[in-house]
């Protein structure tokens, strides 16, 4: 069981640390997958540990402890985990190909562009440069440009066309960054609400989850939590803690 648990625990960094180092999407989120999995077990055997009684549960809570303290997430949030995995499959290359097609369409007309200005001026510079070593050749030099500087201006505007023509190609290579879940929306159909009766106080009961030390929880009934309605236009409605708490009830 401890080999065991040691090659989950190190395949997590191992993992995550081969797949920042591809470049692909599909790669990235490949080896994130195989992190994330060998996570999950890790926990699974500890919890196993601690239900043999192989480890006491205070060792254990302190390894979930350094694990929440590294901002690892939860293992469990199914939601999350679908939501992620969602956007890689479908939102982020329908995005990417969006983002994509603009991008490349402007990185096309700017590298016309470059190489149209650029390619001018460096023809203009080589001939400028030609002929005014011929003017050197039959002794006429210019006093105020020989062609060594013709040539320098057309040589240095070439290497500005490379450099520039090697930035739009990194440019164009697009890729996407995976996807991270900021957050969550619930969305409830119009026609739901409607169907429902909701000015009938009795058929409610507020369910109040007080969270405790050491993972443990109480659950609070109370019932007609609301003394009066709000008014027309109130957005929000605060209430004290402690007094729906000496309200409720225990389930039962």
């Amino acid at each position: 069981m401890r080999s065991q648990i040691t090659r989950a625990a190190v395949s997590v960094p191992a993992n995550i640390a081969e797949g920042w180092t591809r470049e692909g999407m599909r790669e990235k989120a490949q080896f994130l997958a195989i992190a994330q999995g060998s996570l999950a077990e890790t926990e699974t055997l500890l919890t196993l540990c601690e239900d043999i009684g192989w480890f006491p549960r205070p060792e254990t809570a302190r390894l979930r402890w350094i694990q929440g303290s590294r901002g690892v997430p939860p293992l469990r949030s199914t939601i999350e985990h679908q939501a992620q995995a969602y956007a890689i499959a479908q939102v982020v290359p329908e995005h990417l190909a969006e983002v994509r097609g603009g991008k490349l369409d402007l990185i096309a007309k700017t590298e016309a562009a470059v190489k149209d200005r650029l390619t001018k001026e460096i023809t203009y510079w080589d001939h400028r440069a030609e002929e005014l070593k011929l003017q050197e050749s039959a002794a006429k030099p210019n006093a105020r440009l020989n062609s060594g500087e013709a040539r320098k201006r057309a040589d240095l505007l070439q290497g500005r066309l490379q450099k520039r023509l090697e930035d739009l190609r990194l440019e164009a290579q697009l890729s996407p960054l995976p996807p991270v879940v900021l957050g969550g929306l619930l969305v409830v159909p119009m026609g739901l609400i409607r169907a429902m009766t909701l000015n009938k106080p009795d058929d409610f009961i507020l369910a109040i989850v007080e969270f405790l030390d050491d993972d443990r929880h109480r659950v609070h009934y109370l019932r007609r939590p609301f003394q009066r309605e709000p008014d027309f236009g109130v957005t929000s409605v605060n209430y004290g803690f402690g007094e729906l708490l000496a309200r409720a009830q225990a389930p039962g």
